[in-house]
Parts: structure tokens; C-alpha cells; sequence
């Protein structure tokens, strides 16, 4: 999108990412979305099993429950770091007027390069003084004109690589591999636009305590799909460039693409669609800190408010002192998919990044007012979730699961079986965090299980002939997410079978395998 600035700056004369794609046409896919099944053949099983919505309890009267949500009370507040009166808010934040009398520039520092035409992918870039032009609904950075011309001189020279150079690019979202690299995934890369000169016109200031933190999400309807593509990069992101991300405000927008075409399974393909993931957002957002319309909105949607009507100028451009984007490798999956294929188990996206899960589970939970990092017991508690996949191979009452656990622990286990689509998330996170063993069907459902303490044990059940590939069965494992889970690091997953789940050997493990983690428990050494 043209950006129409009040100041008549040189616009730098680089080649821009893609802006235009076409839709992939998917040659049948069912879509599960409001009452409706939007069919295409030959994709149903692959979409049901892979995007379906599991923890709304009931999808009739969805825009009816938007209008009537009531956000959470317990979002962590963050002090700002200006104390003087604002002058109004954007997106619930304060922001104060600056006249432009001192002349300001943006600036950037990239990291992830890897030389290769799929650099953009791999980047992620810290800026300073990124502004947002509400009208054009885009970002932009002012490029000094000395910065510039080292831009200029170092490119005449090449292989001269400047890791703050303007001239350069990221992924705004994470990567869906069913979107094609030739044409659904390029859309993906994305920077705000450059101009050259300081910015010497009125405009509104964020406090300095706020992160602007643009991003596309992946599949926000999903809650798997939410917290590990799209909230995971988002605080893995922050925490890249700054320390403590615990003492910031996030500011994070949610980008739609520009232009009439929309990608396969994003939160944009069709009103239905944007409308359960904005459901779902205003479900997890707390997790953040944030609500929605507080802290959090799409780029389309931003809403503005101002204190003195002398102050008319300026009201177009909105600053933050910190921001970043760039988040395609930062999902828990990177370029492939979550466990359904052969090539998904062929190398690692996540190998040593367990201090990173826990420290983001943490973030998360004080986000929401709660703290429990150790297990606690006897009596521990096991939490079954009930029907968590609206797939038939994954969707399970555990009913003899539950009655042998009875009959072999008695009062030294505690059981609680639920529903998590029924929790609010504080609920759920609060029941996780106080469990010691979470028996879950594999897939979105099982994203709670992020909760869950230090030395907690998670017995997923997954179908061993649950692999998809091109659209068919493949009679192979599905461990969905198993490239997660198998580095968590602070918890310890067991893989247990579907189709023999209610044999008497199956039970027997399944007792087995809790005796063993309560008998590592007790001979646990406090470090």
C-alpha cells in the first residue's frame, strides 16, 4: 500500500516483497467453521484432523457471543515509564503528541541471515522508532540520509553485509508448507515501508515500556495452532532483542494481508473465519497480558482516542521507541507440518529450546495472575482431558483409563476429568499447573498441557495409523506435535497408542508408567 505522508520525503528505490498472490485452490478441503461445511474433495480428512476448533464448546451464536464477551480482569500491569498526563490512546495504550520540532530516524538490527534467496524467512528484526500510518494501515521507518548513503556505498562495493541495513526483509507470519513456496508463502515477506529523511512532523508517541509487535497469524482459530505458531514466536520474538520481557507492554497487531486474495486456512479466507478467530483470541489473548481492542487488534481496526482538539495534526501517526517482526522460523514446527507425515520426523525444529518453553510458560501464566512451578503431593492430581478432538481416532472419554487409575492409586491420586472447551483459559491454566499427570488425545487440544510443572508427566494417546500425506492415509504414526512435546524439557511425554488404548496390556502400561513417574517423584533431589 502507498503510504500518503504529510511530509514529502524521497521513497528508496528497492525492490519490494510480493504483494499480490493468488488463493491456493485447494482441490477439496472441508472446512469446519459456523455451521457450515464448505466441501472440497479429496481434503476432508486432512483438514478435520489437522484444523478443527477444540476449545470453543459451542460455535452457535458466534457473533452474538463476540458482541456479549466480557475480557479477563487479570491482566498483569506493566508500570509505564512516563508520568506526565497523555494525550490520548491507541489501542488502550497512552500516547503523547510530539510536536516534531526534534528531528527523529528509525533504525534496525536483523538477525537469522543465511545468504540464501529464503533469507526473509530465517530474519528477525529488532526496530527503533517504528511508526504506524493508520490511514495506509501500515508501518514505516524514517531512514536517516546518512544511513542511507552507507546503504548506497555498501551495496556499490558488495559482499558487504550490514546487519542494519533498511534494504532488506522478514516473514510477518509463520509458515504454512500447504500454502506453496511458489505462491502462498512468498505473501508471507513483508517490511515496513522505508523513507528516506527524519521525521519532522507531528505525530503520537507510545511509551517507551511498549514493544510494537506486528504479525500474521497461521491458523489463530486453532488453539494448538494459536500458542505455538502464533503467541510462542510473538514472545520468542520480544525476547530476542529484549531483556526482561516481563518489565514491557506488548503491543501486538494481528496483519491481513493487502489485497482481495486470502491464504488457505488463515483467519482471513472468509468472515466466518476471522470472526472464530476473533473469538479465540479474545479467549487467550490474557495469556499476553493483553485483551482485545487493549493491546491487541488487526492493522484494519486500530482504535484512536484524543484528548485535546488543538492537537489536530498529527493524529495519522502513531510511534513506538521498540518494535520487531519476523517470525517465520519461530513456530514450533518451521517448515514442516506437526506430525502427520514421514518427512515431519526426518530432523528437528526445536532441539534445545526447553528454557525457552519454560520460560514462556511462565510469562504466560503471570500474565493471568498464577504461579506454580513445582508439583505438589500426595495427593497429586491427574487431570483427563475429556473429548478434546472433534476427530473420531482422537476424541475419548478414557472411561477404563479412569477406573483403573481408581482402583490402583486410591486417595494417592486425585482425578479430575474435564472438558478444557469448557474452562476460561485462568481455569485452565490454574488446573494444569496444580496437576502432576494429564492424560490427552495429541493435537490442539492438547495445548494446555504447556501449564503443567516442572517434573509433570503428559500421557498423550496418539493413532498409529493416523498419517496423512498427499491427501491419503498412510497407516503410519500420528505423534501430532511431537517435535514439541519431546523438548519441553521441564515435562516428561509418553506416547501411548489409540487402537489398543483399552486392551488389558494397554491399561497395565498406562498403571505402569504412573507408578514409575510417582516412584521418580519421590526420589526427586530439590536443587
Amino acid at each position: 500500500s502507498a503510504m500518503t505522508m504529510s511530509v514529502n520525503p524521497v521513497a528508496i528505490n528497492r525492490t519490494p516483497p510480493p504483494s499480490s498472490g493468488t488463493r491456493l485452490i485447494v482441490a477439496g478441503s472441508i472446512l469446519i467453521l459456523v455451521q457450515i461445511s464448505i466441501i472440497f474433495a479429496g481434503w476432508g480428512r486432512f483438514h478435520s484432523a489437522l484444523w478443527q476448533t477444540d476449545q470453543i464448546s459451542d460455535t452457535s451464536g458466534l457473533v452474538h457471543r463476540l458482541d456479549n464477551f466480557v475480557p479477563t480482569n487479570t491482566r498483569k500491569k506493566v508500570p509505564r515509564r512516563r508520568q506526565d498526563p497523555a494525550d490520548g490512546t491507541f489501542n488502550g495504550y497512552p500516547i503523547w503528541y510530539n510536536d516534531g520540532s526534534t528531528p527523529q530516524h528509525s533504525s534496525v538490527n536483523c538477525l537469522g541471515e543465511n545468504y540464501m534467496d529464503n533469507a526473509w524467512i530465517h530474519r528477525s528484526c529488532q526496530f527503533r522508532n517504528l511508526c504506524f500510518n493508520i490511514s495506509a494501515q501500515e508501518w514505516v521507518l524514517y531512514q536517516s540520509k546518512e544511513e542511507q548513503e552507507l546503504e548506497r556505498l555498501t551495496a556499490s562495493q558488495g559482499y558487504h553485509d550490514v546487519s542494519t541495513s533498511m534494504n532488506t526483509s522478514v516473514s510477518i507470519g509463520g509458515v504454512n508448507t500447504k500454502w506453496t513456496w511458489s505462491r502462498g508463502v512468498p505473501r508471507m515477506e513483508w517490511f515496513p515501508q522505508v523513507v528516506v529523511g527524519d521525521l519532522e512532523e507531528p505525530h503520537y508517541e507510545l511509551d517507551a515500556s511498549v514493544i510494537w509487535l506486528p504479525f500474521h497469524s497461521l491458523a489463530g482459530f486453532n488453539p494448538g495452532h494459536l500458542i505455538w505458531d502464533d503467541f510462542l514466536p510473538i514472545y520468542t520474538l520480544a525476547s530476542i532483542f529484549f531483556e526482561d520481557v516481563d518489565s514491557y507492554q506488548l503491543l501486538v497487531t494481528r496483519y491481513i494481508l493487502p489485497g482481495p486474495e486470502r491464504l488457505w486456512a488463515s483467519c482471513d479466507v472468509r468472515d466466518e473465519q476471522a470472526d472464530l478467530c476473533k473469538l479465540m483470541f479474545s479467549k487467550f489473548l490474557p495469556l499476553l497480558g493483553l485483551q482485545y481492542d487493549h493491546g491487541f487488534s488487526t492493522n484494519q481496526e486500530v482504535i484512536t482516542s484524543f484528548n485535546d482538539n488543538n492537537k489536530q495534526k498529527g493524529r495519522d501517526l502513531v510511534c513506538s521507541r521498540n518494535g520487531a517482526a519476523g517470525i517465520g522460523m519461530l513456530t514450533d514446527h518451521g517448515y514442516k507440518l506437526h506430525g502427520w507425515e514421514k518427512a515431519d520426523y526426518e530432523r528437528m525444529h526445536n532441539q534445545g529450546r526447553g528454557r525457552n518453553f519454560w520460560e514462556f510458560r511462565k510469562f504466560m501464566m503471570a500474565n493471568v495472575g498464577f504461579t506454580q512451578d513445582e508439583v505438589v503431593g500426595p495427593p497429586y492430581k491427574l487431570t483427563i482431558s475429556e473429548s478434546s478432538s472433534k476427530s473420531y481416532k482422537r476424541k475419548f472419554s478414557f472411561e477404563k483409563q479412569t477406573a483403573a487409575i481408581k482402583a490402583a492409586f486410591g486417595d494417592m491420586v486425585e482425578i479430575e476429568k474435564v472438558r478444557l472447551k469448557d474452562l476460561t483459559t485462568e481455569q485452565q491454566v490454574r488446573l494444569l499447573a496444580q496437576s502432576t499427570f494429564f492424560v490427552t488425545a495429541c493435537g490442539g487440544g492438547a495445548v494446555s498441557s504447556i501449564f503443567l510443572p516442572r517434573d509433570a508427566t503428559v500421557l498423550l494417546y496418539f493413532p498409529k495409523e493416523g498419517g496423512i500425506e498427499n491427501n491419503r492415509e498412510t497407516g503410519l504414526p500420528a505423534r501430532l506435535d511431537w517435535d514439541l512435546f519431546n523438548n519441553l524439557g521441564y515435562l516428561k511425554p509418553h506416547w501411548l497408542p489409540t487402537e489398543s488404548m483399552d486392551d488389558e496390556k494397554d491399561i497395565e502400561i498406562l498403571v505402569r508408567l504412573m507408578k514409575h513417574e510417582l516412584d521418580l517423584l519421590s526420589h526427586r533431589l530439590d536443587v
